[in-house]
């Protein structure tokens, strides 16, 4: 499965490309970001304190890095992981988080 052609660009599978995606969409330098094509839940290669957030959280969600103390609260509250929110959930916490701000 390859991602759509406006984020393809960014996914090529180089550094170079990785850092092009987090310069553009402001992902903190410490954040690590690689593409996951295993959909299956129960192989996900997670290594220790990773989380998974869908692409679409980050590209039309508008979630930043490090994490709001807001979302961190939502996700907790929620008793939820960060994939388990959809793309709207994550543009209505931003949103919020805007409107407070």
């Amino acid at each position: 499965m390859r991602p759509c052609p406006f984020l393809g660009q960014y996914f090529n599978g180089t550094p170079a490309a990785y850092a092009e995606f987090k310069r553009v969409f402001n992902i903190s330098p410490n954040v690590e970001v690689r593409l996951l094509l295993n959909r299956d839940p129960k192989n996900l290669p997670l290594r220790q304190g990773e989380l998974i957030f869908p692409l679409m959280a980050i590209t039309e969600g508008g979630i930043r890095f490090p994490l709001h103390q807001f979302v961190r609260q939502v996700l907790r509250t929620l008793n939820l992981n960060t994939s388990q929110l959809t793309m709207n959930s994550y543009r209505i916490i931003m949103s919020v988080i805007e409107l407070r701000r």
